[in-house]
């Protein structure tokens, strides 16, 4: 339940043990396991790796404000998560030209009682029937899933539930 800082360096002690190869089958033992490809393996360019996504949302949201896609899109950051901000990822949301339903604003979404986040919806017009939805994980990092898995799932369930 708490936050693990050094939770990767552990997965790749343990990944890298000759037993634990052998248990999940490893072909070529040993091999050296690695959180990330090493460079050279790499197979897409660092353009593309760097290019920003806000044009893809600003078309997603174009295409749901004129009712002609029914878009269900849910944004979601972990609030210790120091490589996109929580703060940071509000700043293109609101960018994109969206306005937040105000009694839908920051409302707060819960796991077994526990206030695990702050969810806001977004109002994209009369002729919408498309969700989009910002979403906070308290106390989880970058990857969301790795530091709360429990609330991740259950954001998830939520979303597809139409209950956030």
């Amino acid at each position: 339940e708490k936050y693990l800082p050094c939770a990767e360096q552990h997965l790749k002690v343990y990944l890298n043990q000759e037993s634990v190869q052998k248990a999940i089958h490893v072909r070529h033992i040993p091999t050296r396991w690695h959180a990330c490809a090493p460079e050279e393996n790499l197979t897409y360019s660092r353009k593309d790796y760097i290019a920003s996504q806000i044009d893809l949302y600003k078309e997603l949201i174009a295409v749901a404000k004129e009712g002609r896609l029914n878009l269900w899109m849910l944004v979601f950051s972990g609030d210790n998560d120091s490589v996109c901000s929580t703060s940071s990822t509000q700043a293109w949301i609101y960018d994109l030209g969206v306005d937040p339903i105000p009694e839908q604003d920051w409302n707060e979404w819960t796991v077994n009682k526990q206030t695990a986040g702050f969810v806001t919806r977004f109002d994209l017009g009369e002729k919408s029937h498309s969700n989009f939805i910002f979403a906070t994980v308290h106390g989880a990092g970058h990857e969301v899933p790795a530091y709360r898995p429990v609330e991740a799932l259950e954001l998830f369930t939520q979303f597809l539930r139409n209950e956030l």
